[in-house]
């Protein structure tokens, strides 16, 4: 029983310390929704969060408490085609002000005009190294500009690794 217990604990302990580095919030607007089923949405909305919430950004560990949070609101402002639209991102990732009990915003950032392609339960895809689609690339560079401004403002030049991955250093 003792064995199982260990167990037990290892599994919980390993489960906890594999958290991913974002914890993201994805909220879709469709005011202008003339054709595309509702429900293409709702799963364009949870492939998204589980995309960013569960990739590996960085070789860091972080905690739970530690996921540097994200707000991305889609508005859907074209249907191109079925799958095919036209949208405004606007992302916001958010950090606690040290020693304090609130939070504040650190990156705020507006897309207009994105153009992206997808197919109710299709994939999210995404290399590091080649370009596979326009989504999954948008949302990769929110990701490193979030996690790299969060580690700006612990450190002097901390972020400087992921600005060098999306080429902007």
């Amino acid at each position: 029983m003792k064995n199982w217990f260990l167990l037990f604990i290892a599994v919980l302990f390993t489960a906890s310390t594999q958290a991913q580095e974002l914890k993201v919030k994805v909220t879709m607007n469709t005011p202008k929704l003339q054709t595309a089923d509702p429900a293409v949405f709702q799963t364009l909305r949870q492939a998204i969060e589980e995309f960013m919430n569960n990739q590996k950004w960085t070789t860091d560990v972080f905690d739970e408490e530690e996921r540097i949070k994200m707000d991305i609101v889609i508005t859907i402002s074209k249907e191109l085609s079925s799958n095919s639209f036209e949208a405004e991102f606007s992302c916001q990732s958010i950090r606690p002000v040290y020693n304090s009990n609130y939070e504040t915003p650190l990156f705020k950032h507006q897309d207009k005009d994105v153009v992206f392609s997808y197919e109710q339960f299709q994939a999210l895809d995404y290399s590091q190294t080649t370009y596979l689609n326009n989504l999954t690339s948008v949302l990769a560079f929110y990701a490193y500009i979030a996690i790299g401004l969060d580690y700006e403002s612990f450190s002097p030049l901390g972020g400087e690794p992921y600005f060098k991955l999306l080429g902007i250093w």
